[in-house]
């Protein structure tokens, strides 16, 4: 009957030319059928739903980019569906929605069912079949087979001396002051954070204790527990505090951090506040920890925090907190998306990996003796080291491009894309993988992009074609060039330049005096 049901969808409103979703309906008949057992729903959504109790209603308004009162086009509007979230999330019931628009479909509102009971929101802005399918297939089946639990909730725990001040993620926390999250499901991609803070004196000789316990129901209707135990040193040195930090766990709490406050804070504020916090933590470093002899003009980063300035910048530039005009749409999507990345997921959104491909070796794309791919040597991102007639794979975990310079070689492009195609004007827009070809350059970059494929979570791999001077996507190669001047910010070296200005006016003693 299923079978039947999905074979027949494609021609059941084939007629209806202006369809108008019910989605509030649908998603409360799913929860009737599911709120005895618990389970996920997986929504499929191209336009706003206009019809039907709880309805929305078109709330973007592009005169309040940049305002103190854009934060409102980040919240969930309508309390109905805040409801029925908390219902879902009791019930054991997660969603996950696909959404595939041609015009603005509040995704602050319907995606707030998503992060409140675990779930993800899929999200393909200006949907092209020919392009976009190959990923969206791979996504939907990857969100139905992903290992996951239901009706979970999660406790932590830490030792004397300090206790749990904040969680930030995508769940359901019953109050500020609840020592517990809730998931209606919780699945392989999913991370949160959690701050801590001293509550009292810490013993350097007693090392500190954590451990998170997540009581969680399999598929198969088990009750189980998880628990991850984690021991720390302590220390009052902050010279070791610093040598040992962590710095994707320093950079997610931040992200995570900043994330939560953009329904209440204006914008400008956040990016202010993550500036300054950038200038604290390496004036603290300098102030209390640098090598006595460093002289006074000298930028001294710490060694465990050697990017940290740059992924910070990085994070200035990206959707969820740029300036300009970004639609509501895509940067309340990315704001969610970055609250549930996993640290190895978040390093390479905010600063992609750009791979040439018209350079390589005779050994890149193959396996090493120890079995590992060899990759070509990555590319700074930074147009300054883009070579003319190069072609580069542009990979920051959620998109693959394939830019190609405009004075490519046209053996180049035989040898990729197979006879027939030795002009960019050949190349067909809407290419989402790479033909099989018996050429040396065809293997080596179909090697690396399946093992590039083979590290993603839940955001599955397919190329996009981004053709200097011919298709949209090639902005996205602009915006993935984080070390140049874009998105209203300074490129790195004046970022660093700006940084160090404020670091040597906390430190210099009259500044203290002050």
């Amino acid at each position: 009957m299923i079978e039947h049901l999905l074979d027949n969808l494609p021609s059941l409103f084939i007629h209806i030319k202006n369809p108008e979703p019910a989605l509030m309906p649908a998603l409360a008949a799913c929860l009737s059928a599911l709120e005895k057992t618990g389970g996920k729903i997986i929504c499929s959504l191209s336009t706003i739903p206009t019809w039907g109790p709880n309805r929305l209603v078109l709330r973007e308004d592009s005169k309040l980019y940049g305002t103190d009162k854009e934060k409102t086009l980040f919240k969930t509007d309508a309390p109905a569906w805040r409801t029925i979230a908390g219902k879902m999330v009791e019930a054991g019931v997660g969603v996950d929605f696909f959404m595939t628009p041609s015009a603005y479909i509040d995704v602050a509102t319907i995606g707030h069912i998503a992060a409140t009971t675990g779930g993800e929101t899929f999200f393909y802005p200006n949907f092209v079949r020919e392009r976009d399918t190959k990923k969206f297939t791979d996504e939907i089946a990857h969100a139905f087979h992903r290992a996951t639990g239901y009706q979970a909730l999660m406790k932590v725990r830490c030792s004397n001396g300090l206790q749990v001040t904040a969680y930030h993620g995508n769940f359901l926390q019953a109050g500020a002051a609840s020592s517990d999250i809730e998931f209606g499901t919780i699945d392989e991609d999913k991370a949160v954070a959690i701050m801590f803070s001293h509550d009292g004196k810490l013993d350097p000789k007693v090392d500190a204790h954590f451990q998170s316990a997540l009581l969680y129901t399999t598929k198969s209707g088990e009750r189980r527990v998880r628990c991850s135990n984690i021991v720390a040193a302590v220390t009052d040195q902050p010279r070791d505090t610093v040598r040992w930090a962590d710095q994707d766990a320093v950079l997610g709490v931040l992200v995570r951090e900043a994330a939560s406050q953009m329904a209440e804070k204006p914008l400008k504020e956040i990016r202010g506040a993550l500036t300054e916090k950038c200038i604290e933590i390496l004036a603290s470093y300098r102030k209390h920890c640098s090598t006595a002899g460093s002289p006074p003009g000298q930028l001294v980063l710490p060694e465990s925090l050697k990017e940290f300035s740059m992924y910070v910048l990085a994070l200035l530039k990206s959707r969820t907190f740029r300036g300009g005009n970004v639609s509501s749409d895509l940067r309340v999507q990315a704001m969610r998306t970055v609250k549930s990345m996993s640290a190895t997921e978040l390093q390479l959104y905010l600063y992609p990996r750009i791979l040439p491909i018209h350079n390589m070796s005779e050994d890149d794309g193959f396996a090493e003796a120890s079995g590992h791919l060899k990759l070509p040597t990555a590319m700074r991102a930074s147009f300054s080291f883009v070579e003319e007639g190069g072609v580069y794979l542009v990979d920051n975990g959620q998109y693959l491009l394939l830019w190609i310079h405009a004075l490519v070689s046209p053996n180049l492009l035989v040898d990729l894309f197979g006879k027939g195609c030795d002009r960019l004007t050949s190349l067909d827009p809407c290419t989402h993988e790479l033909p099989v070809l018996d050429t040396a350059l065809s293997a080596q970059v179909r090697n690396i992009i399946q093992y590039l494929a083979s590290l993603r979570g839940s955001r599955k791999l397919a190329i996009q074609l981004a053709r200097q001077g011919h298709d949209g996507a090639e902005y996205e190669f602009a915006q993935a060039l984080v070390e140049d001047r874009n998105n209203e910010e300074r490129s790195y070296v004046d970022w660093l330049v700006h940084v160090h200005k404020y670091i040597q006016l906390e430190v210099s003693p009259a500044s203290r005096g002050g």
